[in-house]
């Protein structure tokens, strides 16, 4: 059946959507993204409790060598180092036993090597949190630098509900687009996955800068629901235990931990290809908020400068696109403060659509990819 519509037909169609998707912009806005902008932390802990880090890594023996010192430095009372040596074929090892050898508070083990685990970075955080001796635990990566000698310190005294603390973890600054893409994306990322918590909703963490409990792992068996997928150590498991009763965020520049970004547009997409595997098994909720954000931002982008073209609506239009971008320029320009990214300002509009677009492409091309390994 053919459906021919005139221009006169199609703008009124087009001003439904602006309304429904520009009010569904304000309202995330507003209910999640402006959390985190007006955030005000809480008092710290006076008494902070033992902790645990635990790191797995794979030959990472040059990215250890630098961190194990870093956090041998932090200004914390009572704290041990438990490294899970993930199969690896480097001097790894080597470097592990020696640690262990001079310090006290220095714990290794290694991943079993059979077909069943091999590569897997879930089974190796298991072995992690089954050797810890502690209930506090804090989870960095082998190539991450924490920003202070105060990073654990701030990390476990923002854990006022005692369960999970969602720490941010940013790219390093560096020349070029892709790295301004990077960049951005970390920032947005935060900006949504901490909004959410604030909400009342936590849907992820970042794994390179995580804090919960060995309780509340081994209350719900671990990563055991979601064991065959690759990813997800991190946003999976808080998807499946956050809860706004047990879940704090961590956003003090002293709690930050910073990576390095990656170097290449094919290192880059190969990396998002990997976290996005994980989204589908987020909760409904999640889903539902998190695909219709972005969706509902292109079409309302599309379907304004439509309208704005053929002088259709002009007051209305007007005054939903002048809010959107008013109140996001607001959010992103205050939760700068929190997330460090000011020099980032002047693009960030523009960012977010490339983000979205990215995200849309790798998603669909996702499809037709499986993923063999946690390491990429």
């Amino acid at each position: 059946m053919e459906v021919n519509l005139s221009i006169e037909e199609v703008l009124p169609i087009l001003l439904a959507i602006v309304v429904i998707t520009g009010l569904f912009q304000l309202v995330f806005q507003l209910g999640i993204l402006s959390r985190l902008a007006f955030y005000k932390p809480q008092a710290q802990k006076k008494e902070p409790e033992p902790v645990s880090i635990i790191i797995a890594a794979r030959n990472e023996f040059e990215n250890l060598s630098t961190l194990i010192p870093i956090l041998l430095e932090q200004d914390y009372d009572s704290f041990e180092m438990v490294v899970v040596d993930d199969c690896s074929w480097d001097e790894t090892p080597e470097l592990l036993k020696s640690y262990a050898e001079q310090l006290p508070n220095f714990k290794w083990t290694r991943s079993p090597e059979i077909d069943h685990f091999h590569g897997s970075k879930k089974m190796a955080i298991t072995l992690g949190v089954k050797a810890a001796s502690y209930e506090r635990l804090v989870f960095i990566d082998a190539d991450c630098r924490p920003n202070s000698k105060s990073w654990l310190k701030t990390v476990v005294g923002n854990a006022s509900k005692n369960g999970l603390v969602l720490g941010y973890s940013p790219y390093k600054r560096e020349k070029g687009f892709l790295n301004a893409v990077i960049r951005f994306e970390t920032f947005h990322i935060a900006l949504q996955y901490m909004g959410f918590a604030l909400a009342g909703m936590p849907y992820m963490g970042v794994g390179r800068n995580l804090s919960y409990t060995k309780s509340i792992f081994f209350s719900v068996g671990g990563f055991r629901s979601h064991y065959s997928i690759r990813s997800g150590d991190d946003d999976l498991f808080v998807n499946q235990v956050g809860t706004k009763a047990n879940t704090d965020i961590s956003v003090e520049p002293e709690s930050w931990v910073y990576s390095i970004p990656k170097s290449t547009w094919k290192e880059y997409f190969t990396q998002k290809r990997r976290h996005l595997t994980t989204s589908g098994y987020y909760r409904l909720i999640h889903k539902f908020l998190l695909a219709a954000y972005p969706v509902s931002l292109l079409l309302f982008y599309f379907s304004s400068i439509t309208l704005l073209v053929f002088h259709s609506s002009l007051l209305i239009v007007g005054i939903l696109l002048g809010l959107r971008v008013l109140i996001q320029l607001t959010i992103f320009i205050r939760a700068s403060k929190w997330l460090g990214e000011k020099k980032l300002i002047p693009l960030m509009l523009f960012l977010e659509v490339v983000g979205i677009a990215i995200n849309g492409c790798l998603f669909i091309a996702n499809a037709f990819r499986k993923q063999t390994s946690w390491k990429n």
